[in-house]
């Protein structure tokens, strides 16, 4: 016995030059997908830059209610140095809280009591106590008697930053290698 397969037109033709309409329809089937998957990532593209300007609008918003600090907040800090520093140190402040990933720039701001030639700055960082980090920033310049000052470092940290305690010490040097001030800045990772 054989068994012979009739293959039917689609029921939406009616006659049997059905093969040709089959071929347009997959045509204009095809340009449809296309033309879909141009649509679809375009409005991709709108939902990835209007998540972006959303978390731009919510960062607003929360700095504005004192929820997220974005600019100049107050670090945790002390000082390491002596009432007797030439520089005195009003406030350490951090544009961004420190994570990692992101770039935070420090600003160690005081008055100089005593008109100075400053060299720059030096750096230690410590990790849970371990010391992993030393560097002299150059930041020259001449300060008056009683004038601001600001000491201003960005460091960032690597996705790959190991999590612990960080103990920053900067020490604000002039150009006779005095130095004319300490701070102790202390985060968390």
């Amino acid at each position: 016995f054989f068994f012979l397969m009739i293959r039917r037109p689609p029921r939406s033709t009616q006659s049997r030059s059905s093969a040709a309409s089959d071929v347009y329809k997959r045509q204009v089937h095809g340009e449809k997908g296309k033309m879909k998957a141009v649509l679809l990532a375009a409005v991709l593209c709108v939902m990835v830059f209007s998540a972006q300007a959303s978390q731009e609008r919510f960062n607003r918003w929360a700095n504005e209610k004192g929820l997220l600090a974005l600019e100049n907040i107050p670090a945790n800090w002390t000082n390491c140095g002596s009432d007797s520093d030439i520089f005195r140190v009003s406030s350490v402040e951090l544009d961004r809280a420190p994570r990692r990933g992101v770039n935070v720039t420090v600003f160690v701001n005081g008055t100089m009591t005593v008109a100075q030639s400053i060299a720059g700055f030096h750096i230690n960082c410590k990790v849970n106590n371990i010391p992993i980090w030393s560097q002299d920033i150059d930041q020259p310049g001449d300060v008056a008697a009683g004038a601001p000052f600001s000491a201003i470092y960005g460091s960032f940290f690597p996705s790959f930053t190991p999590p612990g305690k960080f103990q920053v010490d900067i020490s604000v040097f002039n150009t006779d290698n005095q130095t004319l001030s300490c701070s102790e800045l202390v985060f968390t990772l």
